[in-house]
C-alpha cells in the first residue's frame, strides 16, 4: 500500500517513473491523506514531463519567525531551549545577505558568506540554528537538502572537578546547591531533570528520570549512599511536597535558582570560570 500510518499521521511512499517518492501528508485523517497523495502523484507526473508549477517557497524570514520558532515553542522541553532558538534566529536574521531571500536560496554558497560579529562558539550557535531550520524545512519538503558547516576553531571546555574541589565546593554550598550538586554529580542529572524530580520517582535502591531532553533521557539510576541521605534531608524538609525540591506556587524549583547560587560561589571563592553547573 502506498499509504501508511506512523503514530497518528499518515505516510506516502509510491514510484513513479523509477524515482521514489516518500515522506508524511501530515495528515491524521486518511480521507484528507488520499487527497495529499493524489497530489503528489499529480505533481511527479507532471515534474517527470516538465510542465511542473514552479513552486513558491516562504521568505527566509518568514519561515524562521513563523514556521521555525513556532515548532520549537510547541516541542521545545524548556524555555531555555526556546530562548536560545529565539536569539541565534534574530541573529541569523540580521545578516544582511539573508534579508530578501526565499528559503530555497539560502544555499552553501549564501551560508558560506555569514559573517557576523562575535566568538566562533556563538556563531557556531547560529550556524546549528540554521542546520536545524534547514533540516526541518527539507522534512516538509520545501526545499532540497542544504549542508551547513560549522567554523573550526571552536574552544572546547577541558574542566575537571578534582576530588578536593568537590569537596571544598560541596562545604560552601547552601541548600538546594549543595544537595542538587551531589545529585547530579553521583547520578549523571542535568540540572533541569534534578530540579524536576517527584518523590514518586525515588525508590530506595534506584531514581526514575521521567522528564529530559529528549525520549531517551528517561532511564533508572541506581543510588548512592550519598544521594540516599541527600533524598532523606529533602523529604525531611518539605514533607508535604510532591516534589524533591519545590518551588513557588505548587511547582518545582527552577534552574536558574540554583544557576544564581553556583555563579555567586564561583565568584566569592575564586573557582575556574570554565566551573560550570553541567
Amino acid at each position: 500500500m502506498s499509504l501508511f500510518k506512523r503514530g497518528k499521521y499518515w505516510f506516502f511512499d509510491f514510484t513513479h517513473r523509477g524515482k521514489r517518492h516518500q515522506g508524511s501528508t501530515g495528515q491524521t485523517n486518511k480521507n484528507l491523506a488520499r487527497q495529499v497523495e493524489a497530489k503528489l502523484r499529480s505533481d511527479a507526473a507532471l515534474e517527470h514531463f516538465g510542465i511542473a508549477q514552479p513552486k513558491i517557497t516562504p521568505l527566509f524570514k518568514d519561515f524562521m519567525e513563523c514556521a521555525f520558532l513556532s515548532h520549537i515553542r510547541k516541542h521545545a522541553k524548556s524555555s531555555r531551549t526556546v530562548r536560545f532558538y529565539e536569539f541565534h534566529t534574530a541573529r541569523l536574521l540580521k545578516h544582511a545577505k539573508f534579508a530578501g531571500l526565499r528559503l530555497n536560496q539560502i544555499d552553501e554558497e549564501a551560508i558560506s558568506g555569514y559573517a557576523p560579529t562575535g566568538a566562533i562558539a556563538t556563531i557556531n550557535c547560529d550556524l546549528r540554528t540554521l542546520r536545524r531550520a534547514l533540516r526541518l524545512a527539507q522534512r516538509w519538503r520545501l526545499i532540497r537538502e542544504v549542508r551547513v558547516h560549522t567554523l573550526p576553531g571552536e574552544r572546547q571546555r577541558k574542566f575537571v572537578l578534582t576530588a578536593e574541589m568537590e569537596k571544598r565546593y560541596l562545604e560552601l554550598a547552601p541548600y538546594p546547591l549543595k544537595q542538587a550538586a551531589i545529585l547530579m554529580l553521583d547520578l549523571g542529572l542535568r540540572p533541569e531533570e534534578c530540579v524536576s524530580l517527584r518523590k514518586d520517582d525515588l525508590a530506595d535502591a534506584h531514581v526514575t528520570v521521567t522528564f529530559g531532553k529528549t525520549a531517551n533521557a528517561r532511564r533508572i539510576l541506581p543510588q548512592t549512599d550519598r544521594t540516599r541521605e541527600v533524598i532523606a534531608l529533602c523529604c525531611a524538609l518539605f514533607p508535604d511536597s510532591e516534589w524533591l525540591f519545590p518551588g513557588r506556587k505548587g511547582k518545582h524549583l527552577r534552574r536558574g535558582s540554583l544557576d544564581n547560587l553556583h555563579a555567586k560561589i564561583r565568584r566569592d571563592h575564586d573557582f575556574p570560570a570554565d566551573f560550570v553547573l553541567y
